[in-house]
């Protein structure tokens, strides 16, 4: 047997390396969804009452929406989102 050398990308465009990666975009959307879910279920597990906790997350901007009886406690669900990674 010989020594064979390619050239790194001579396939690329006939197994589509070319075209983005969808899965992958819809990979990071799912796993989107599920941390703004675990992030509205924090609320409840922790018992701050709150009403239809909605959770949106747009790149480094978190999005809260729902019903609090008090301030007090609107406060305190964004400190628990807030200081989450």
């Amino acid at each position: 047997m010989g020594l064979f050398s390619f050239v790194k990308d001579a396939g690329a465009a006939m197994f589509g390396k070319d075209e983005p990666d969808a899965s992958a975009d819809q990979l990071a959307e799912v796993l989107e969804k599920k941390r703004e879910k675990k992030l509205a279920q924090m609320v409840t597990d922790v018992g701050i009452p709150a009403e239809n906790i909605k959770v949106d997350l747009k790149g480094d901007l978190v999005v809260i929406t729902g019903r609090t009886p008090t301030q007090e406690d609107r406060e305190k669900i964004v400190l628990l989102i807030g200081n989450t990674q």
